[in-house]
């Protein structure tokens, strides 16, 4: 029987689109592909994730290696830029019903320390969470088994008592060996739907 919802935060909750944000900033399409290559593309960016970095340290970091397109590192990566990180409505009501119709809220995400809490203080429905596992504050990144064991055994869980949304097929799928029961997330009308098959089943 499912009693956790256990969310992920990046593409499901949360709307997070570099490309788009790096053309909106007036890029070609070729300056879009380099810069995404050298910085939200980039391996380095999971380490963001892992928090072996500070937001300034990773700017410097990438700055260093690619000195040629440093000032737009610098433009496309300055202090504001967590403002593109904005709240998926249908996802977050759902995540509402969920709480309300009884279920427990869980998160298990890659994000910055300093990206996540900005998104925490900013939306609300993260108070609605029973228990949270932020890649940056335990230096372990999905989809590393590890950090599935440290939500299970940080919050007492049971795996097959959880459904775990997930927007990357290899979380996904980590989460299957493990025990979980998920939906892969493209959509919320799916997930929706997904979700009434998955508790009818379990």
């Amino acid at each position: 029987m499912i009693k956790n919802i256990v969310f992920d935060i990046g593409r499901v909750l949360i709307q997070y689109e570099p490309l788009d944000y790096l053309k909106s900033l007036g890029y070609t399409d070729a300056q879009v592909t380099e810069l995404n290559g050298a910085m939200f593309g980039n391996p380095f960016w999971v380490e963001f994730d892992r928090g072996s970095y500070t937001f300034a340290e990773g700017i410097a970091y990438l700055q260093e290696r690619n000195p040629h397109i440093k000032d737009d590192i610098a433009k496309v990566l300055h202090k504001d830029w967590f403002d593109i990180l904005e709240e998926k409505k249908e996802t977050s009501d759902f995540l509402r019903k969920l709480k309300k119709d009884g279920y427990k809220i869980y998160f298990l995400s890659n994000f910055s320390v300093e990206g996540f809490e900005y998104i925490y203080k900013k939306y609300d429905f993260f108070s609605l969470c029973d228990g949270k596992v932020v890649s940056g504050y335990i230096k372990q990144v999905k989809p590393d088994e590890g950090i599935y064991k440290y939500l299970l055994r940080e919050y007492n869980l049971e795996p097959e008592e959880c459904l775990f949304i997930d927007d990357s097929e290899a979380n996904i799928k980590v989460a299957q060996k493990l025990g979980f029961n998920t939906i892969l997330f493209n959509n919320i009308e799916e997930c929706i739907e997904e979700f009434g098959k998955a508790v009818n089943i379990t």
